[in-house]
């Protein structure tokens, strides 16, 4: 019966652990890319992204407003 209990405690914990890191994710508002090749193509309707491409240049927008004020740019990570 420990054992059981242990084990529901720690499954609680770890639910609780995911949960939160789901809360801290930003979802994209608005994605796009242009091409190089054909510059004046909008491609906001595309399902994909391309990302891989010498030629791409990707955009996403983010919807901030849900981050506090107290957050300065200086806590935010920027990925490299």
């Amino acid at each position: 019966m420990k054992r059981l209990s242990m084990l529901c405690a720690l499954f609680a914990m770890l639910l609780s652990v995911l949960a939160m890191s789901a809360l801290a994710q930003i979802t994209p508002s608005d994605d796009s890319y242009t091409l190089t090749t054909t510059p004046t193509v909008n491609f906001g309707a595309k399902t994909t992204l391309e990302v891989e491409s010498a030629g791409a240049t990707t955009f996403v927008r983010f919807d901030l407003s849900g981050i506090p004020p107290s957050v300065t740019g200086a806590m935010v990570a920027r990925p490299r």
